[in-house]
């Protein structure tokens, strides 16, 4: 049976440790006759101003660079290094936003720019398992999305007829749902930050 190719991405909402779920969804990855299911999570929201200042202690601290392997503690010449002229560059040049994590700008709340921290992604559903305390899509849905996980990588010569119908649960999942960013959930700032 032959499925027409798609890759789509779906916010699932915010899990009760505060992590932002998303689902991708795909047919014909690689050009392959198959299905995969995979996530993108993200946690730790904080607004610029403190995500700069954080950055900047890190980058200002000389136990950060010798972590890194670019100081040896023992060498005298680390006393001329200046640090924070170092943070300013690399603030300056790169952001602050690698030097925390890898954070990405999520939306506005209350006049305040906020970025929410990339935690894990990859073909692991376990995030899907969690308790969220709002899901934006219900769970008759995610316990499908959840047992479609046997289907993942699966070719379709391989499919039995179980497995042609539960996909075809997963495509019409697909097709209910809007596709989602980041930056389309600035509307679940409020519950991302709630707890910190």
């Amino acid at each position: 049976m032959q499925y027409e190719k798609f890759k789509k991405k779906i916010c699932i909402g915010v899990t009760e440790d505060n992590e932002l779920v998303f689902i991708n969804l795909e047919i014909g990855s690689c050009n392959n006759e198959h299905f995969t299911i995979t996530h993108d999570t993200y946690e730790g929201v904080i607004e610029e101003e403190r995500g700069e200042e954080e950055a900047r202690e890190r980058l200002e601290d000389s136990d950060y660079w010798d972590e890194l392997g670019f100081l040896n503690k023992d060498c005298f010449l680390n006393n001329f290094i200046d640090f924070k002229e170092v943070a300013d560059h690399v603030i300056n040049n790169d952001g602050w936003q690698n030097t925390n994590g890898e954070y990405y700008e999520i939306g506005e709340h209350e006049g305040e720019t906020f970025y929410i921290n990339f935690s894990s992604c990859g073909a692991s559903i376990d995030d899907l398992k969690k308790e969220y305390k709002k899901l934006l899509i219900t769970e008759e849905d995610k316990k499908t999305l959840i047992e479609s996980d046997e289907l993942h990588l699966k070719n379709f010569d391989k499919y039995t007829e179980a497995d042609h119908k539960l996909l075809k649960k997963v495509i019409e999942i697909k097709n209910k749902y809007d596709a989602k960013e980041l930056n389309d959930c600035e509307n679940l700032i409020p519950l991302l930050l709630e707890d910190d």
